[in-house]
């Protein structure tokens, strides 16, 4: 289907139809294309075709794609039926679900499921912007479509291309939140930057590892509840999880509490029903029992279950050694994704608020005497105060922007997710950092192996301290926070950011360059992009000389250090937590 104010649905070549009483000689060896124009009532105008040969079915797709920039050349229609769209994919599909790849450029507009333009004109001022992701996508008339998508086991992933204004996100987001997805952002979207990227998120997309109509069921043992499930999933109930499409770059993180009756009381079986399973009413408390279930369909339509049983005893044990023993990358994602959550019930600065709060509270539960153990964990909750996500409004972190950032985090693996908490510096040149009165790299200044978000290390430089003082004059350093790239150029360096931004999308000569640093910072680019999981081609953000007026966006995820209008520098900020009084 393509799509404007109206639908358009192409019949591709050489297709067999489904229905028997269809006559295939009605099917014409090239793409046709039927106008939908009444997009207040959808329905299929084509009967739905089977692929079964390998070879017609590429052709024929590829023939209608190869055909679309020349029918809409020069259309001057502007406004969305994607509502519309998404329902008549939907009956396309039937009883046996799969998966819709959207690719727009506007919110709807016209037709079901709409909203009318100017909804959210007046973003100048901040607190407008910053409430208006979160109610947009609370008052997003595509969430009751979401939810049907999700029953019909249908998955949305979303392409977000905007070439320029407010595209309403939020208002698009619960259609990955839903039906198991995810949101990629393309901002002013230029092909000769951009396409790469495109292309390989798309690839990801279409060939990673995945299974269909997926069901995901929690239980824990006696004495326990889950209070909350984090990701894109549908909720059947609390410990049941409808997920359209599963696949290994997603996430879920669950949260568990004691329940309120005691142990021997409130746990007894209902009349007619079966106790617990001996497995789960062996373990008493203070053990804890996890068990999940995932049981979904393959790639060859096969129906398969994975069973995963965790189990871990508290027994005389302090909060202060349970501190010890934490993992800081779960722990700082939970309370990431809880604060995300937090945000459709209040505003950005009562989330902030919460995220602080909390970690001040483990702080002070733990005692001083742990500050070096929590340090790993406070390090990253800093690192989510400053981001993008948590920020106060600015130019550069727009309500789309931050939409879009709050729908990726809220279904990132820890690995992923950890790397934007806890952003990567990267010498390009590290045999710079012998030199007399340079910065070490070592564990003894702070460094750390670069193998957060990496899946190994493929001969990455060690990471420097998140500082200022990490930044020499001489030298160009990277920056990795998972999905973007931004560089810092020292003053001494003959390369200039356009000259850099070229070289790193492939559009530039090294040999063009005098000097190691722009063949290192290709080369340090490359090793980053291979190091992700899938070969993932990151963005390219800022790329500043020192001592430009684009600085500050650089310097600003330099976390361990303050600036204008940020926190606390990280030792200050560590210390303040174990204040009881003190406003961190």
């Amino acid at each position: 289907f393509t799509f404007d104010t109206t639908l358009h649905c192409y019949q591709l070549a050489h297709l067999r139809p489904r229905s028997a009483a269809a006559d295939a000689s009605d099917f014409p060896p090239q793409p046709r294309m039927v106008v939908v124009p009444d997009v207040s009532e959808v329905y299929l105008p084509l009967p739905v075709c089977a692929m079964e040969d390998e070879t017609e079915e590429k052709s024929a797709l590829l023939a209608a794609l190869d055909a679309l920039p020349e029918s809409f050349r020069d259309t001057c229609v502007q406004g969305s039926c994607l509502g519309a769209a998404l329902k008549a994919a939907m009956l396309a599909f039937g009883p046996n679900g799969g998966k819709i790849v959207v690719f727009a450029a506007s919110s709807p507009s016209v037709g079901e499921f709409s909203k009318p333009h100017g909804c959210y004109a007046d973003m100048q001022s901040a607190a407008a912007r910053e409430a208006a992701p979160r109610r947009a996508g609370k008052e997003s008339p595509l969430g009751g479509l979401a939810t049907q998508l999700a029953n019909a086991k249908v998955s949305v992933e979303c392409f977000a291309a905007p070439k320029e204004g407010f595209m309403d996100l939020a208002g698009l987001s619960p259609l990955p939140r839903f039906t198991g997805g995810d949101l990629h952002y393309f901002p002013d979207f230029v092909a000769a930057r951009d396409a790469a990227r495109l292309q390989a998120e798309l690839s990801r997309v279409l060939w990673r590892r995945q299974g269909r109509a997926a069901e995901l069921r929690l239980r824990v043992s006696r004495g326990w509840k889950v209070s909350k499930v984090h990701g894109h999933f549908l909720t059947k109930k609390l410990n049941h999880l409808l997920v359209a499409n599963c696949h290994e770059d997603q996430g879920f993180l669950v949260s568990v509490e004691p329940e309120d009756t005691p142990l021997g009381g409130g746990n007894k079986p209902a009349p007619g029903k079966n106790p617990a399973p001996l497995a789960f009413s062996s373990f008493k408390p203070p053990c804890f029992v996890l068990q999940v279930a995932l049981s979904f369909t393959d790639a060859d339509g096969l129906r398969r279950v994975r069973v995963f049983t965790w189990a871990a005893s508290s027994s005389s044990r302090s909060i202060a050694d349970v501190a010890l023993c934490t993992d800081a990358a779960v722990v700082a994602a939970l309370l990431a994704v809880r604060a995300l959550d937090d945000g459709d019930a209040s505003d950005l600065a009562g989330a902030r608020s919460r995220l602080q709060q909390e970690c001040q509270q483990i702080a002070q539960a733990c005692g001083p005497s742990c500050q070096e153990a929590l340090s790993p964990l406070h390090l990253r909750v800093l690192g989510m105060l400053k981001s993008a996500a948590f920020r106060a409004s600015s130019e550069d972190v727009g309500p789309d922007f931050r939409a879009a950032l709050w729908s990726r985090l809220e279904a990132l693996p820890i690995d992923q997710l950890d790397a934007y908490l806890r952003p990567a510096l990267l010498p390009a040149l590290p045999s710079t950092l012998q030199q007399p009165g340079a910065p070490d790299a070592g564990p003894a200044a702070g460094g750390r192996p670069c193998g957060c978000g990496h899946e190994e290390p493929h001969n990455l430089p060690w990471c420097l301290p998140l500082a200022r003082s990490s930044l020499s004059p001489d030298g160009v350093y990277l920056l990795d926070d998972g999905e973007t790239i931004s560089a810092w150029i020292g003053r001494d360096v003959p390369l200039d950011p356009w000259s850099l931004w070229q070289l790193l999308c492939g559009a530039g000569d090294v040999r063009q360059h005098q000097g190691p640093w722009a063949e290192a910072c290709v080369a340090l680019f490359r090793a980053l992009c291979c190091s992700r999981r899938y070969g993932f081609l990151l963005r390219l953000g800022p790329m500043v000389r020192q001592g430009d007026g684009g600085e500050e966006a650089f310097l600003s995820r330099l976390i361990e250090d303050d600036g204008p209008g940020q926190l606390l520098s990280f030792s200050k900020w560590s210390q303040c937590l174990f204040l009881p009084s003190a406003p961190c």
